[in-house]
């Protein structure tokens, strides 16, 4: 063959390969961490293989890091041997992964994509969340605070109108909350409880905030690391009282050792529970059978709720940063959070993603969408962060319920075991504080 002739051909064969799509080129796989819940595990897979569709180039390996308990310390193991995701899912604790640089500031990127993020679609403050020290550390996917549910026949045959919707509204108290759960109490001939009035099973910190007080200091907050406990302060005293009064005074609500809690108000056993949004999936995966609707949380000194927001992270090891923004970018997108909405049953953290599970919800509920909307809009208006702004607030958090279960047991007073606590808690608040940086990154 003459050189001119193989020439001709070198230079066609180049031409073919440069022509080739980038999958040809180089092959990418990016590795994402997710929990093992069941339906997140569905997701996961809906993503990976929708991904993968559009970007053939990469590869999607899923990693089920863990169930929601263990999953901190399973992060902890992949980090140690060197086999962190690019991309995680962050749930339990999550401050504690910032703080443990586990986490890549993407605040390039949101600056570059800022107008295909459409940062406006988020509902208000759930991306400012994490921003700290001026750096963008994640994108939410599902976000969740607190609400009262009800159950509407049983409010209407105790002759009871619906508590409102609107959060601003003065006029659910606490005192009318506690009301109405003496009127929906029904007991048997023999005094048994035919039906409990309320099920109060939010986060024992919520309590604290409507009588004003507080779990811990407000530096905690400010600086993302424990400072100290303020579980013993007379606002605390008066709130947990009135909690505790509603099982023993009052005998409106099941002790804390009943097994009637967890599936008694979808059962109908229960009229009303102070409870997460994130509990509405298990009514309307129970396929309830009776209208419920919505309310804010009790006002007595203040209104306030444990506010969650599960997002996206990008591991700050990850040889692939580019790859890994895109996964995140779709992960969070609108098509993508009306699909986690509809196989989790959670809200979702996009507002253009919010109406089937609006739709969802109002099926199964006496509510219409608009009215479930501004409940939830309520929740996110007067929602608190916790384990988001402060490390480790879960791992106290259970130690916290541990130890007041005495209390709500009617085992021990409540100012003697608020003390308890309140000691404690700041014993472990030194230990912990041993184990993280001295300053934020």
């Amino acid at each position: 063959m003459g050189r001119r002739v193989l020439w001709v051909v070198v230079c066609s064969l180049l031409a073919v390969v440069l022509s080739l799509p980038s999958a040809a080129l180089a092959q990418v796989t990016i590795k994402v961490g997710h929990r093992l819940d069941d339906g997140e595990v569905l997701w996961m897979n809906w993503l990976k293989e929708e991904f993968e569709r559009r970007h053939p180039e990469v590869t999607v390996e899923l990693i089920g890091v863990g169930w929601a308990p263990e999953y901190v310390e399973k992060l902890t193991i992949l980090w140690a041997s060197g086999e962190f995701p690019d991309v995680f899912y962050g749930t339990r604790d999550k401050r504690v992964y910032v703080l443990n640089g586990w986490t890549k500031d993407l605040t390039p990127y949101f600056e570059r994509d800022k107008a295909e993020l459409n940062l406006d679609d988020f509902f208000p403050g759930t991306v400012e969340v994490w921003n700290f020290n001026g750096k963008q550390y994640a994108l939410p996917i599902s976000i969740s605070g607190q609400s009262m549910y009800y159950n509407v026949p049983k409010l209407e045959e105790a002759g009871l109108s619906k508590p409102p919707v609107d959060w601003d509204s003065e006029e659910w108290s606490w005192t009318t909350m506690r009301e109405y759960a003496q009127k929906l109490t029904r007991r048997s001939p023999d005094g048994q409880v035919t039906l409990w009035g309320i099920n109060v099973a939010a986060p024992l910190w919520d309590y604290a905030w409507t009588f004003g007080g507080d779990w811990l200091s407000s530096d905690s907050y400010e600086t993302g690391i424990p400072q100290r406990a303020v579980v013993d302060s007379p606002e605390n005293v008066a709130a947990f009282q009135a909690v505790v009064d509603l099982t023993w005074t009052y005998g409106v609500a099941p002790p804390p050792d009943s097994d009637i809690r967890w599936p008694g108000f979808w059962q109908g056993q229960i009229a009303m529970e102070w409870v997460g949004w994130w509990k509405i999936r298990n009514y309307i995966f129970s396929e309830i059978e009776f209208p419920f609707g919505l309310a804010p949380p009790p006002k007595e000194a203040a209104r306030a709720n444990t506010f969650w927001n599960d997002p996206w992270f990008m591991g700050s090891t990850t040889q692939h940063p580019d790859v890994a923004w895109e996964f995140i970018k779709f992960a969070s997108s609108t098509e993508a959070l009306m699909k986690y909405g509809e196989i989790i049953g959670m809200p979702p953290a996009r507002r253009s993603a919010f109406d089937s599970f609006l739709l969802e919800v109002s099926e199964h509920s006496g509510m219409t969408p608009a009215e479930i909307l501004q409940a939830f809009v309520g929740s996110v208006k007067y929602g608190r962060y916790t384990e988001e702004l402060v490390s480790y607030f879960v791992a106290l958090g259970e130690l916290s319920e541990e130890l007041i279960y005495p209390v709500l047991a009617g085992e021990t007073d409540v100012r003697s075991g608020l003390k308890i606590i309140h000691d404690q808690l700041n014993v472990e608040i030194e230990r912990l504080r041993a184990t993280l940086p001295v300053s934020l990154p």
